[in-house]
């Protein structure tokens, strides 16, 4: 499983969802997934393989869901879009950093 962390798995099913989303913000999220969906990179997920970015937006969505089932606009663009095209600048292309506090993210998107 791709999500082993300390933290539990978020909800399965669709991060954007269109049933209940407002067109704009629908059209923002849409866009968000269609930068994404360029990464060359892929991982399983949900038994689908995805772009490596776009699964990462899906799953933090998901979980941001999970915390709060009606979260604000503000708050899905943010969990959909906070891994824009990180391909193009990759982790190890920034300084080294000591974190403190929890990692809680999974540990394939490390």
């Amino acid at each position: 499983n791709i999500f082993s962390s300390n933290c539990p798995r978020a909800s399965s099913g669709s991060a954007n969802n269109t049933n209940s989303t407002p067109a704009r913000l629908q059209q923002v999220l849409d866009a968000i997934d269609k930068l994404n969906s360029q990464d060359p990179r892929t991982v399983t997920w949900q038994g689908q393989t995805l772009p490596y970015e776009l699964a990462y937006s899906q799953w933090l969505t998901d979980w941001v869901l999970k915390l709060d089932p009606e979260p604000s606009e503000e708050l899905r663009i943010v969990a959909t879009g906070q891994h824009v095209e990180r391909w193009k600048t990759p982790r190890s292309s920034y300084p080294e950093v000591s974190s403190q506090g929890v990692n809680c993210k999974p540990a394939q998107f490390g």
